[in-house]
């Protein structure tokens, strides 16, 4: 019962946390959308509470890095770090809720603007190389599903490149054309839907999810259906990938095959939620036998070279956390909550002042977004709950390099798809001629 007694405590934590957000949200009178507000506590609950809720439901819980391996489900070594967290990240976000928006006249809709095509397929064609390349131009690396289950690549981080990157910058891109104002043309679905499959292929299990639910999210495919046949087709596609991803296991599949360990056919199911379980790992690594500040601040000293591409230092080390988390699991690749390296390098102080750090630069940049009359800021808050999706993935990986790269990524996209996006800025100093001419070719991929 003790076990039962310091989860309902734990969501205590949170209701009460997302009450007194949500009240100083409310205070100010140019209020902050909720997303913003309430982001990080839902991506807390959904790293901490529903993992550990499906551990109590079914009376054990096994340490997916480590086959037969099961944690105390009271959590006696990382509880109390957790809770700490959460708090950290409602203080990180709570003053930029008080401030409200800063400009008045942001909160007017994006107005409506023209892809560029020309832009766009550059882009997507030099995103599109970059990741191929960094993947060798190998047909295996960029379609893994046909290798056999258990490839390891998450421990593979010697041979990782940044420009694997670029598929994270593709579905940024790919989130912002969803969130204009327009529908999707035909050639826009399209090329969402193979972005998808190259996600799928590659094995990236967060970006299918995100790619799915965020078109569900933005366009509301079930609203459209009804409006055209192209909606009813869109809408079936997203019905039948999720289902696929949901009933049938897809992403445990995809966990099978990234995580690096066998799994059976039959197994494979009981993989799909316990592959996203990161507190598991957490409490086995403190169970182990580290110490919290074990690491000293490693991490946060070597974070400046980590950002430093590999073909700048050939003899680049692994990163602190990875390497210890590497001695306890070996190299079959695992994770841990992203606090956990605060919690390893520093104890309860770096682990606090990491959470108030990350709750922080959420609550300015969501702000900025959402009190911006800039066009890229205007589509950043246009994403809107989808921001959300992306912060659960950086909660999901123990690296704050992994959290600046994801950030870094989306930031990037962003600027792309504002110069994709200035095609009517640019109309107003082009002659009919050329107006026509842009026109036409929009046309032909609508």
């Amino acid at each position: 019962m003790a076990a039962w007694d310091r989860f309902w405590l734990a969501a205590g934590l949170c209701l009460a946390v997302t009450a007194l957000l949500e009240i100083a949200r409310l205070h100010p009178p140019r209020r902050l959308p909720w997303w913003i507000a309430h982001g990080p506590a839902i991506a807390w609950a959904a790293v901490v509470l529903i993992p550990w809720l499906i551990a109590l439901r079914r009376g054990y819980w096994p340490v997916p890095a480590s086959p037969g391996a099961t944690v105390p489900l009271t959590l006696p070594a990382s509880y109390g770090f957790t809770l700490l967290a959460l708090v950290g990240l409602a203080g990180g976000t709570a003053p930029f809720l008080l401030a409200g928006r800063a400009d008045p006249g942001a909160a007017s809709p994006c107005r409506p603007a023209r892809v560029t095509p020309k832009r766009a397929f550059l882009v997507i064609g030099l995103l599109c190389s970059l990741y191929f390349m960094s993947r060798g131009i190998s047909l295996s690396r960029i379609w893994i599903l046909s290798t056999h289950p258990g490839q390891d690549l998450y421990a593979d981080s010697r041979n990782s490149s940044f420009l694997e990157l670029s598929i994270t910058v593709l579905t940024g891109i790919a989130i912002a054309y969803l969130a204009r104002p327009q529908p999707p043309s035909r050639t826009g679905i399209v090329l969402y839907v193979a972005l998808a499959l190259l996600a799928l292929g590659s094995a990236h299990r967060y970006l299918v999810m995100i790619l799915v639910i965020s078109y569900l999210i933005l366009k509301n495919p079930a609203r459209a259906a009804g409006a055209r046949k192209r909606g009813v087709l869109t809408f079936l596609l997203a019905l039948g990938a999720l289902t696929w991803l949901i009933g049938f296991s897809g992403l445990g599949q995809l966990s099978a095959v990234r995580s690096g360990v066998s799994v059976s056919a039959s197994g494979i199911y009981g993989s799909t939620l316990s592959s996203f379980d990161v507190m598991g790992s957490a409490e086995y690594v403190l169970e182990s036998g580290v110490h919290p500040g074990q690491l000293h601040g490693a991490s946060y000293i070597a974070l400046p070279a980590e950002l430093v591409p590999r073909a700048v230092f050939k003899s680049k080390a692994i990163p602190p956390a990875i390497a210890l988390l590497t001695s306890i699991f070996g190299p079959i690749g695992t994770s841990a909550p992203l606090w956990e390296e605060g919690v390893i390098n520093g104890g309860a102080f770096c682990d606090i002042s990491l959470m108030i750090l990350i709750g922080a630069a959420w609550g300015c940049l969501n702000r900025r977004a959402a009190s911006s009359r800039h066009q890229a800021g205007r589509t950043a808050a246009a994403i809107g709950p989808v921001w959300i999706l992306i912060l659960y993935q950086a909660f999901s990986r123990i690296l704050l390099l992994a959290t600046i790269d994801l950030c870094g990524s989306m930031i990037i996209a962003l600027l792309l798809w504002n110069w994709i996006e200035s095609a009517p800025a640019l109309l107003e100093h082009r002659g009919p001629r050329d107006q026509a001419a842009d026109v036409g070719v929009e046309e032909l991929l609508i």
